[in-house]
């Protein structure tokens, strides 16, 4: 996998979600804020992207439990990203403190202090209101391929 091509792929589909969000394309999944409240939606359609693209073999969506900072309590916050054969592409990972809003390459210290909690194939096929998934996908995929 070259890591160039699924770094300026994923900063394309950053642009787009972001985007498209701005425009009301990802209704079914309304949020205030982006990225906030995004990582699932937004690895499951880096996960769709890519394999719609034949970069990689499996994608898969790896959700977590973030450490807790400092003296922070209350429940602990959840995070989920996009993996295939050990490279990391995480286009929502500034809604964490220190973070840029783009992370592509193994797995670093944070991701390493994150409790994994699930990891399965990512994609759009699995959402309960799978029209409209498949809709903002669509959105989020013409303007990421510049159609």
């Amino acid at each position: 996998m070259d890591l160039g091509e699924v770094q300026a792929i994923a900063a394309r589909l950053r642009r787009a979600m972001k985007a498209a969000h701005e425009a009301g394309e990802l209704a079914f999944f309304a949020t205030e804020t982006f990225p906030g409240g995004y990582c699932c939606v937004a690895a499951d359609f880096v996960c769709q992207y890519m394999r719609d693209a034949g970069i990689g073999g499996a994608w898969h969506r790896v959700s977590g439990d973030c450490p807790r900072r400092g003296t922070e309590s209350g429940p602990l916050q959840t995070h989920a990203w996009a993996e295939c054969e050990g490279v990391i592409v995480d286009v929502t990972a500034d809604q964490f403190p220190g973070r840029s809003p783009l992370f592509v390459g193994p797995e670093d210290a944070w991701y390493r202090a994150i409790t994994r909690t699930g990891s399965e194939v990512g994609g759009i096929s699995g959402y309960l209101d799978a029209e409209d998934a498949r809709e903002a996908y669509e959105a989020v995929r013409q303007r990421a391929s510049g159609a």
